[in-house]
């Protein structure tokens, strides 16, 4: 009796489906992964990370160091036409395809700011454009393809336990420092083929999730 409870919201930064909006809020200032095995699907989720938050009016700082730069922006493109991407390889479109093309385009454009860095490029070269091309377009959110492709840092242990701990905790005091939602797509291959896979599968260490936020992993089927 006489208790009030004030229920605080963390501020949202990105957006996925209403669905999932309503039972996670993916909050500024803190670190969300998207785990998965290999060509599950992990690289779409991010793409539609990006799609919905745009679709919010809000603006998004996309870092690739998964694929070719020209392989991502595609990609991206068809996520945000809706044209499948073999079409727009193949040249292979309609004129309401073109169309399309054209508006995601100028969207992207317009909301999305995209990077590109070779994979095993070290977080201390990449920070200060990522912090850059945030506060420029004044973003809510990065989504970054991936963690398994962020460099060694020479001046942390050579062990993957340690270097990996240290990545996670910077990306973590990233998010926090620039006020975003931070969306970090990592590799899970241990384990069978199948079947979900776990927080302590991801392939860097299982001590990535004491940084993360929340854990979203995706699984055929």
């Amino acid at each position: 009796p006489n208790v009030t409870f004030s229920v605080l919201y963390a501020k949202q930064g990105a957006y996925l489906f209403p669905e999932v909006n309503e039972i996670y809020r993916t909050p500024r200032s803190a670190m969300t992964y998207v785990v998965a095995r290999l060509n599950v699907g992990k690289s779409i989720l991010g793409d539609t990370y990006a799609f919905h938050t745009v679709s919010k009016g809000e603006r998004v700082v996309f870092v690739n160091q998964d694929m070719p730069s020209a392989m991502a922006q595609v990609k991206l493109l068809s996520c945000f036409s809706g044209v499948p991407q073999w079409r727009i390889e193949k040249g292979q479109t309609s004129d309401h395809d073109r169309r399309a093309i054209r508006e995601a385009g100028d969207l992207l454009k317009g909301y999305v700011t995209f990077l590109h860095f070779p994979g095993m490029t070290t977080l201390d070269k990449m920070r200060p454009k990522v912090v850059q091309a945030v506060r420029k377009s004044k973003a809510t959110a990065i989504v970054w393809d991936q963690f398994s492709q962020i460099g060694k840092d020479p001046k942390v242990a050579k062990n993957e336990i340690s270097q990996a701990v240290h990545i996670s905790r910077s990306l973590k005091n990233l998010a926090a420092s620039l006020d975003v939602a931070l969306i970090m797509l990592a590799q899970a291959n241990r384990g069978a083929a199948q079947g979900e896979p776990g927080v302590n599968e991801i392939a860097e260490t299982d001590a990535i999730g004491q940084d993360a936020c929340g854990i979203f992993t995706l699984w055929p089927n």
